[in-house]
């Protein structure tokens, strides 16, 4: 099973940016995502374990700003729409 770890990320202005790349069979989400971590290929009997591990972490909450624009895997072909996030200035 392929794995990440993420959170959720507010729509409205990722859905407006997402309108400038409507093509022929492109289908658009409307709920969208922050990308932590990629874990890969993970078998299914750690889920349990990583679940545990995640739910142990303690954070304060934080502040991002949107930084950058790209899609992959080419601007040709895009399939998915990305943005970096950085702290806010």
């Amino acid at each position: 099973m392929r794995l990440f770890i993420a959170f959720p990320t507010p729509s409205e202005p990722l859905y407006a940016i997402q309108q400038h790349f409507l093509f022929p069979g492109i289908s658009l989400t409307k709920t969208f995502h922050s990308t932590l971590k990629f874990l890969g290929e993970v078998d299914e009997s750690h889920i349990k374990t990583i679940i545990s591990l995640l739910h142990s972490v303690s954070f304060q909450p934080f502040t991002l700003a949107y930084h950058e624009l790209g899609v992959f895997p080419s601007k040709d072909y895009a399939k998915v729409l990305w943005t970096g996030l950085a702290p806010p200035e």
